[in-house]
């Protein structure tokens, strides 16, 4: 079972190790300290750790934007650590913190069109393609889906 705890500053160095690895580099954009240091700063994004046994094993970057909006800009989990159902506990974590902080709103997240693995994840989990867009980094899909009810329960 995982445990998602607010990301701190000493605890980036676990992170950028995952975010450098040749398996989790190929889907990002922009990466790096500076990157994180920012959404750590940003009042609008919250970055989660996900834990399990004490070892961080992956993180997530959810975005509130107007409207009500949610982002899930990014959701990562370690290669060492895949194929264990981390993934789809992170996801639905997040979904179920998300869902709480801005009820009935509207979820999304963009991909690679290539990272068919990440998108069966999140279809299974009630994503649907809604755009297809091009990027800096090349082409995305955004798949979205309406937010979760209230669940109560700890959005820290």
């Amino acid at each position: 079972m995982l445990r998602l705890a607010r990301t701190r500053p000493d605890g980036l160095d676990a992170l950028l190790r995952m975010e450098e690895t040749p398996d989790v580099a190929r889907w990002l954009g922009d990466t790096g300290r500076p990157w994180h240091e920012q959404v750590l700063a940003d009042p609008r994004q919250t970055h989660w750790t996900a834990f399990h046994r004490d070892r961080p094993v992956g993180f997530a970057v959810v975005v509130t934007h107007p409207g009500p909006e949610t982002e899930i800009r990014r959701l990562v989990v370690d290669p060492r650590h895949q194929g264990f159902g981390h993934g789809r506990e992170l996801l639905r974590e997040v979904l179920r913190r998300a869902g709480a902080a801005s009820p009935a709103g509207r979820i999304f997240l963009d991909v690679r069109p290539e990272n068919t693995r990440a998108r069966a994840l999140y279809a299974a989990e009630g994503f649907t393609d809604s755009a297809r867009i091009d990027s800096a980094y090349g082409p995305l899909v955004v798949m979205a889906r309406a937010g979760d009810p209230p669940a109560g329960g700890d959005t820290e």
